[in-house]
């Protein structure tokens, strides 16, 4: 069933195209004699054969002027020519050009233009000879035509005979809308292939295109429009559209339908009634051009250096108008425009804070925005698109306050960016007068350790954060900084912190303790701070710590305190001398103790009894003002001061042994350096050393015992 459906209206195609052709075109060698042989049956019914003509002698000439097309159907017509009464000269010569396919000028006059178009054959529409201006008017004004008229649209779109549509549409102006509304009703393509032939001058096309939106019908503008070529040409129109006012909305109408959007509308004025219907319908592209011009025609501003660093701002004073509200339905194209327009952005503060509220604009193009911001901020915070705050404080348009820094320490940390926006500003910073306390005490632990900040601002923030570190234990601190931390007791003082410090930051004891010493006292109360000792005692000698609370450190030590030939205060030389003193100092008291105050003297001498045996043995140098306090001491034996007196003897000149004798009694040996005495001397243990010592250093010659063994003689050098 199908198969016969699509027979029949293909054998319905073929039937209309033989009635359209010319009979010279149907005769071939195959259809010749069926043609040649028709006959005809009149209203009674009698049949002819045409006998007569066939049987003339033209018979093959008239068959030969038919089949090459010199005779055709329109022969009847073409007689009418020979005689009076029927068509205007002019008609019938039109006519003839038409049959015989010799075209006349467009603007050829026709005088009966209805009897002309009923004369002429459908198929004769389809040929060039039938373009013509007058015979197109009626064909166009009557709509018993369409017919006709679209096949004269056809043959216009098919042969490209654009001049003619040109020529028509300057000729009969009166027929342009008819023209254009037919031509879209017929070929939707029009102005797409017109457009494209490059023949045909922009004036023509921008008044077609123009009568196009004011009068096609909404149906017939989609389909004219299905390939965007008519709705781009007319975006790109610089020139002003005129139009009368009843055409005004249908003209709106239409644009809306094909989402017009002209690129540049510079050329309207207010003065043209249309200008302000493109604004309220948005039929226009959002560029910074259109829009200034907007600004500066619709609603007088005209401060050239506003329009171009404060648009928003400028935009914002007019809340209420349809451009505030097409802008802010399309603010991703609108800041697209204003960045590629703009080189610096200077919005007001109140702008820039409701621009970053916005969530019809992209991450990128915020980031962009913030790239030519020159618009101080003043608070981070009110800025609620934190992606953008890198660029905010890269691009130095952040104000220096303790606010924004703990507010771009809460939300992002203490970043590079941070820490230079810190390091570079002039104000000096002062965290008391802020109340964020418990961000102020995240930064304070992340700050102490952070050596990328500049001393100085180091110190600002860290002595007015007001924060402690208990338990101190970050490794790797700047020199400077970790004098910060210990001038502004950061670093409490505590067992943990103190060994830590002891054993990472040594050069900073002195200033920890010094800064702290309390609190170091009552730690070494219970410990044993043998470590400290040579620290301490460099701070007593300083005068840093005093006598009494060194000692107090001193009393808990359980090991030795090393003088290293040093002299300290008499109190702590006394203290160590008694109680921690260490074996390899002795030599250097017993050496230097004549520079020693009396106290600690006391404290030597009481050591050098103690050491009685090795000063003796010599294990220990011998000072002569030691020995003599030795000597002079009651609690020294006299087998011990005989000892001592044999070292004097030996080491020191004949003055000092005599002062020393004198000193422990023995004035008969004072005498023997006076060779006018004559002393005596007992026959003991004492005299024998002391008689042995002199000869040793030749105070005499020689010594014996008497013959009773009771004294001895003694032999003095004679006199040279």
């Amino acid at each position: 069933m199908e198969d016969l459906k699509q027979q029949k209206n293909r054998l319905k195609i073929e039937k209309q195209e033989i009635k359209e052709r010319h009979l010279s075109q149907l005769i071939t060698k195959d259809t010749e004699d069926e043609i040649f042989s028709i006959s005809d049956k009149d209203a009674i019914g009698r049949e002819s054969y045409f006998n007569e003509v066939k049987g003339n002698d033209y018979y093959p000439l008239l068959k030969y002027l038919i089949w090459n097309g010199y005779i055709d159907e329109t022969y009847n017509d073409y007689m009418t020519y020979f005689y009076e009464g029927g068509m205007k000269k002019e008609d019938k010569m039109f006519l003839r050009s038409v049959v015989e396919h010799r075209a006349k000028e467009p603007d050829y006059s026709l005088k009966d233009v209805k009897k002309v178009a009923n004369s002429l054959r459908s198929i004769d529409f389809d040929q060039e000879e039938s373009l013509n201006y007058d015979l197109f008017e009626v064909l166009l004004k009557e709509d018993n035509y369409v017919s006709s008229r679209n096949r004269i649209i056809n043959q216009i779109r098919i042969k490209k005979n654009y001049d003619f549509l040109v020529g028509f549409v300057e000729k009969k102006s009166k027929c342009f809308t008819k023209t254009v509304t037919s031509i879209c009703k017929f070929w939707r393509e029009n102005f797409d292939e017109l457009s494209r032939d490059g023949n045909i001058n922009f004036n023509f096309l921008s008044k077609w295109a123009i009568e196009i939106l004011c009068y096609v019908p909404e149906e017939d503008l989609i389909e004219v429009d299905k390939n965007k070529g008519l709705s781009d040409f007319i975006n790109k129109q610089k020139m002003q559209i005129m139009i009368s006012d009843e055409l005004i909305d249908h003209f709106v109408k239409s644009a809306l339908s094909m989402d017009i959007k002209l690129i540049d509308i510079r050329s309207y004025h207010k003065e043209n009634n249309l200008f302000p219907k493109i604004i309220d319908s948005n039929l226009y592209e959002i560029s910074m051009k259109n829009v200034n011009h907007i600004l500066k025609e619709v609603y007088g501003e005209n401060l050239k250096v506003e329009m171009k660093t404060k648009n928003f701002t400028v935009l914002r004073r007019h809340l209420d108008t349809s451009l505030y509200k097409y802008i802010q339905d399309n603010m991703e194209i609108y800041i697209g425009a204003l960045l590629k327009e703009t080189e610096e952005i200077n919005d007001d503060y109140d702008t820039v804070v409701a621009l970053f509220k916005q969530d019809n604009i992209s991450d990128n193009l915020k980031q962009e925005y913030v790239k030519k911001l020159i618009t101080p901020i003043t608070s981070i915070n009110d800025i609620v698109y934190d992606e953008s705050w890198e660029y905010i404080i890269r691009n130095g348009i952040l104000v220096y306050s303790e606010e924004n820094i703990l507010q771009y320490f809460q939300k992002k940390g203490l970043t590079q960016d941070l820490i230079t926006f810190i390091n570079d500003g002039q104000k000096e910073l002062d965290f008391n007068l802020t109340e964020e306390d418990e961000i102020k005490e995240d930064l304070f632990l992340i700050i102490v350790s952070e050596n990328n900040i500049t001393d100085e601002k180091y110190e600002q923030i860290i002595s007015t954060l007001g924060y402690n570190y208990p338990k101190f234990d970050i490794e790797e601190i700047s020199n400077t900084k970790m004098n910060i931390l210990i001038k502004y007791r950061v670093i409490l003082m505590d067992e943990s912190s103190l060994s830590f410090i002891r054993e990472n930051y040594f050069d900073k004891m002195e200033k920890y303790i010094q800064l702290n010493f309390e609190e170091y006292l009552s730690i070494s109360e219970n410990n044993d701070m043998q470590e400290d000792i040579p620290l301490i005692l460099k701070m007593v000698s300083n005068n840093i710590i005093s006598e009494d609370n060194a000692i107090k450190i001193f009393n808990n030590v359980s090991g030795e305190i090393r003088l290293n030939e040093t002299i300290y205060p008499e109190l702590i030389m006394i203290c160590i001398i008694e109680e921690h003193l260490s074996v390899d100092d002795i030599n250097f008291l017993f050496e230097k103790y004549v520079i020693f105050t009396e106290n600690v003297k006391r404290s030597i001498i009481n050591l050098g009894i103690k050491n009685i045996d090795q000063i003796i043995d010599r294990e220990f140098p011998i000072n002569l003002e030691f020995i003599i306090d030795l000597l002079k001491y009651k609690a020294i034996d006299r087998f011990n001061k005989i000892s001592l007196m044999l070292l004097v003897i030996e080491d020191y000149d004949q003055q000092d042994v005599v002062n020393c004798l004198k000193l422990i009694g023995k004035m008969e040996f004072v005498k023997l350096f006076d060779p006018k005495l004559r002393p005596k001397f007992k026959a003991n243990r004492e005299n024998k050393q002391l008689l042995a010592a002199f000869m040793e250093k030749e105070y005499i010659q020689d010594y014996s015992l008497d013959e009773k063994e009771e004294y001895y003689h003694y032999k003095r050098y004679k006199k040279k």
